[in-house]
């Protein structure tokens, strides 16, 4: 959640010693990384056209608020509170935090393209390519659910972890509301059930399945992982849209609209 413009502390200029120290050791060279805030606003913007959010989330907000408050911690740290030792404890927990984020938002952008642009262009013929829609529509659903709580578990630990070390300037901040505003809201468990889908909860079921085969063979193939994440998602997918016989969703049912 590093990298792109940075608020430099107008107050501790040692604070903006410590985001380099903490870019520093981070995996990866944060100078060379992408910065995800404009593609992720970019894609915020297209899931706003189609209506799709996960949780009832937008994901860009979800993404930004996360990233400002991991920057707010930075910038209003008191470091006097801080022993050498803690100190570099406070730069590794960050870094490491840093890194997880990046290992997130990297797979994300690996396999979010596709489906994204088959629920938009395909929509519009959604007659012809109903299932390759919905396959899409789970797998979207997946992706942005396997981020979220990621974000979550991050900003959690660090908030636990520091918050009785910051400045009390950042109680009043803009950086601080990002998440504490409404911190139900940000930290609501994340249900991985589609906004919409395009027919019968018999097909829903097939789909999601046909899914689950696909993570399993994978899993099998790989140094006995656990089977991976995407088949545990579908299968609690199809145990939560049991609700409902005619959409697959929890919130109100209606199908997708042409952008």
């Amino acid at each position: 959640m590093l990298g792109g413009y940075w608020h430099h502390s107008t107050f501790w200029e040692e604070n903006n010693k410590l985001y380099d120290d903490i870019a520093n050791e981070c995996s990866y060279d944060i100078n060379e990384a992408i910065d995800y805030s404009g593609p992720v606003a970019n894609i915020g913007y297209l899931l706003y056209l189609i209506g799709f959010t996960v949780s009832g989330k937008d994901f860009a907000w979800f993404y930004g608020h996360s990233q400002s408050f991991y920057e707010g911690m930075i910038l209003y740290v008191d470091l006097s509170k801080f022993s050498k030792e803690e100190k570099e404890e406070f730069i590794k927990d960050f870094a490491n935090i840093e890194d997880e984020s990046k290992k997130s938002m990297d797979e994300f952008f690996a396999n979010y393209k596709k489906h994204l642009h088959n629920i938009i262009f395909k929509s519009v013929l959604f007659f012809c390519y109903k299932e390759c829609i919905n396959q899409s529509i789970i797998a979207l659903t997946n992706c942005i659910a396997d981020v979220m709580p990621c974000l979550q578990s991050e900003i959690k630990f660090i908030k636990n972890k520091y918050l009785n070390k910051v400045h009390p300037e950042f109680i009043d901040s803009d950086l601080y509301d990002a998440i504490f505003e409404d911190p139900d809201y940000y930290f609501e468990e994340i249900e991985r059930i589609p906004p919409y889908f395009y027919g019968k909860m018999k097909g829903y079921n097939l789909i999601a399945n046909q899914q689950i085969s696909l993570a399993s063979i994978k899993s099998e193939t790989s140094t006995n992982q656990k089977v991976s994440r995407s088949s545990e998602d579908s299968t609690e997918l199809i145990e939560n849209c049991k609700t409902n016989d005619d959409f697959c969703t929890k919130r109100e049912s209606y199908e997708i609209q042409s952008p």
